[in-house]
């Protein structure tokens, strides 16, 4: 059916938390060969960690779900460690949806396994760490999100987080306004691999600004994530 249709585990559970239904995904991802040693437990038996006693706290405010709209888990995704049947513990996103059947109040909770991009993760903050320039790693908005060690260094900055959550654009300046704007402006479709080439064709040189203000001459190249 529909549950078996997606590539994330689901769980059907009442308003009191308890699973009534489950797809395949649900019994591999969780290491469950039969889904009678699962359906008709809380749904907190999923979850591990930190959270795993606040869990069943959580859970059994589905009930209250129903009625309020700003519940945590409600139409909203969580990371948090999921807990298989032989106890091992693995990163996940979990997030409720209600379902509309009826007078009687029923959610499907979606867990994706985290497993294969926090492992993508830690290579690219390895190769991130590695190199030899200054390195900034921005969003669309040109806001940035990540900066190696040699940033820090280069631009006389103490901590990353002091860098974090900066346009980009405070600390490379110079004539690099416009092509701020540019590429940081256009729409997603626009932004190519092409495109990168053709602005670092025409960029002009570029102007590093460090914390204290001073400035100094440096080259930039861009690559799309």
């Amino acid at each position: 059916g529909i549950l078996n249709a997606s590539f994330d585990a689901a769980f059907v559970t009442n308003a009191e938390g308890i699973i009534e239904r489950v797809n395949d995904t649900a019994e591999t991802m969780f290491g469950y060969k039969k889904r009678s040693h699962i359906v008709g437990k809380p749904l907190s038996i999923i979850i591990g960690g930190d959270e795993a006693k606040a869990s069943q706290e959580l859970f059994s405010g589905i009930r209250g779900a129903g009625q309020d709209e700003s519940y945590s888990l409600l139409n909203h995704m969580r990371e948090v460690l999921g807990k298989r049947k032989d106890q091992s513990e693995f990163p996940v996103q979990i997030g409720l949806k209600k379902l509309k059947t009826g007078d009687k109040a029923h959610f499907v909770a979606y867990c994706h396994d985290l497993t294969e991009i926090k492992k993508q993760m830690k290579v690219a903050e390895s190769l991130l760490e590695s190199s030899f320039d200054s390195t900034f790693v921005t969003n669309h908005d040109g806001i940035i999100q990540r900066v190696n060690k040699t940033a820090l260094q280069m631009f006389g900055y103490d901590n990353k987080e002091d860098l974090v959550g900066l346009p980009i654009a405070k600390v490379i300046g110079g004539a690099y306004g416009k092509w701020h704007k540019r590429m940081f402006q256009a729409p997603d479709s626009a932004v190519t691999p092409e495109t990168l080439e053709e602005i670092m064709a025409h960029m002009p040189d570029m102007t590093g600004k460090r914390r204290d203000n001073s400035k100094f001459p440096l080259q930039v190249g861009l690559k799309l994530l």
